[in-house]
């Protein structure tokens, strides 16, 4: 699935930009959710054979933020973590696990 999320700059709280940001899920919905992030150059794929050993128990989400694509305030870990945090907002109505490699990882430990 493809989300359309709000990000707006913390250097301009008036304007707010859609972003598209693509969510691979695995598993059953009903299942504690675990939540994949990947690197700079990461991509969803990357966490595939992950998620599919963990999906008989789980419920795996694998988010695909654009950043190649993000520009200013944005473009940053804080812009990536309010990013990823609209996304889950959005997609899980639970606590969940957060899985971060490199990027990632910093976004986890910020939202943790």
């Amino acid at each position: 699935m493809v989300l359309e999320s709000d990000l707006t700059g913390h250097d301009d709280s008036s304007r707010s930009v859609r972003t598209p940001v693509r969510v691979d899920e695995l598993g059953d919905v009903r299942a504690e959710p675990i939540v994949f992030l990947h690197g700079l150059l990461g991509q969803n794929e990357h966490w595939f054979p992950v998620a599919r050993r963990l999906a008989d128990r789980s419920r795996c989400l694998m988010i695909e933020t654009p950043l190649l694509q993000l520009r200013g305030a944005a473009c940053s870990v804080e812009g990536v973590t309010r990013l990823t945090i609209s996304v889950l907002v959005a997609i899980v109505d639970a606590p969940a696990i957060l899985i971060g490699n490199s990027l990632g990882g910093h976004v986890a430990q910020k939202i943790a």
